[in-house]
């Protein structure tokens, strides 16, 4: 195979679905690089890393055209500084995602979060993350970025990714849980102050800036709806949502909060669980 045609691949998920009632393993999404185009195939196979992969594995592999990962670039919007500032990071389209009867979903979340990033740069706030602007490339935006964080309140605490029900939060405890908290609290109350709803608070979702500081950060806005808007198609993160729940309204920033909080506190009467 020459080089041009190596296969890289560039990221594999785990896709669990209800089988017999049970949540079981029922495939691996595989994205990968051939022949300088980008693919999304699956595998029956389960990885330890990307590198077992093998070609033969995949198969249904589609096409992910580039023209399908941006959108257009409003020339009103900001575009990010070239070159773009030290320890900056650049958040591209989910080609997880990627669904070819629905061509210009990744590009329309792009265009999405950008707009809920321009309106949050012209109101700051300490516990919302920084936006530096639109990465653009022939006019269209192929990534939004921001500064990069050390890790987040999961890798913090919970680095093996334990089920909530299994994770022992006197391992690795916070400093100030309380302080952490308030300051997810006051990022939430200036967000929705602004009109908008976060939706998918989650300890994924929170950074913090370095090793030796619980500053708290709430990152990722893809699924931030304004106050009252549907969030039909919007992503919400199992464990810590209510799947029910279809309306953008605080008080879901709010009870993933208390989630959150009573989790930290090593509790376990939790409001959100996985359904079976």
């Amino acid at each position: 195979m020459s080089k041009f045609l190596e296969l890289e691949i560039l990221f594999t998920a785990e896709k669990f679905s209800q089988i017999n009632g049970d949540l079981e393993y029922d495939l691996n999404v595989v994205l990968y690089r051939l022949g300088g185009a980008f693919y999304k195939g699956w595998s029956h196979v389960r990885y330890r890393s990307k590198e077992e992969v093998k070609f033969a594995d995949i198969f249904d592999s589609v096409l992910i055209p580039e023209a399908h990962l941006s959108c257009a670039f409003p020339k009103h919007y900001t575009r990010a500084p070239d070159p773009l500032p030290p320890n900056c990071y650049v958040k591209e389209a989910a080609m997880l995602r990627y669904d070819p009867t629905k061509p210009t979903a990744l590009g329309d979340a792009i265009l999405k979060e950008a707009t809920i990033y321009e309106k949050l740069m012209r109101h700051p706030h300490p516990n919302i993350s920084k936006y530096h602007g639109c990465q653009v490339k022939n006019g269209r935006i192929t990534g939004l970025c921001f500064d990069r964080y050390h890790e987040s309140l999961m890798s913090r605490v919970n680095p093996g990714s334990h089920g909530k029900r299994w994770f022992d939060a006197t391992q690795r405890p916070l400093k100030d849980m309380h302080s952490c908290m308030e300051g997810i609290r006051s990022g939430l109350e200036h967000l929705h102050s602004l009109g908008l709803v976060h939706n998918d608070l989650n300890p994924s979702n929170v950074m913090f800036p370095a090793a030796d500081d619980e500053t708290p950060i709430i990152i990722d806005f893809a699924s931030c709806t304004p106050i009252g808007g549907s969030l039909e198609n919007v992503g919400k993160t199992v464990e810590w949502s209510d799947e029910k729940v279809l309306t953008s309204l605080p008080s879901n920033d709010n009870d993933a909060l208390e989630e959150i909080t009573e989790w930290l506190r090593n509790g376990k009467n939790f409001k959100f669980e996985m359904s079976c």
